[in-house]
């Protein structure tokens, strides 16, 4: 649709959409905003395919992972944490994140449509604050919740 305004569209922003609309495609637009982690993605995509336009509906998924630092030696020790001590604690559907959802595009409607892209954003930060950060992650209240404060710190 080009330089047409979208008359119809939907933004989720947590859920799978579920409860969205009673009216099979109605939306051009279908946005998920957010990590595919907490949701059921089967019945995500199922409510994608009922409520957009066939073959004009536009499904847009997009996520965010941690990245990489500049330091290599930093971006090595979180490496090792993140895919390795904090991995048992992790939900299943993390690698689903860490790989981009290569594995779900699959699953995805009209796929002779699909286009990926990849943005990359560069943040500057301090080390204080990339840590709190860290510490919002699942897997780190999960990995404290089972191990102790002790063996966090």
């Amino acid at each position: 649709v080009k330089n047409e305004k979208i008359p119809l569209a939907l933004v989720i922003e947590c859920g799978s959409g579920q409860a969205t609309v009673e009216k099979t495609n109605p939306f051009f637009l279908k946005i998920f905003c957010g990590r595919i982690t907490g949701i059921d993605v089967e019945i995500f995509l199922e409510e994608a395919k009922r409520i957009l336009k066939p073959h004009t509906g536009v499904l847009v998924i997009w996520t965010y992972t941690f990245g990489t630092l500049d330091n290599p030696i930093v971006d090595s020790i979180y490496h090792e944490f993140h895919h390795g001590l904090l991995f048992p604690y992790w939900n299943a559907k993390q690698r689903l994140v860490d790989d981009y959802y290569e594995l779900l595009v699959s699953l995805f409607p009209y796929k002779s449509k699909l286009r990926q892209y990849t943005i990359e954003c560069q943040v500057e930060t301090t080390f204080e604050h990339f840590l709190g950060f860290i510490e919002t992650a699942s897997a780190c209240r999960t990995f404290r919740k089972q191990n102790g404060e002790q063996a966090y710190q």
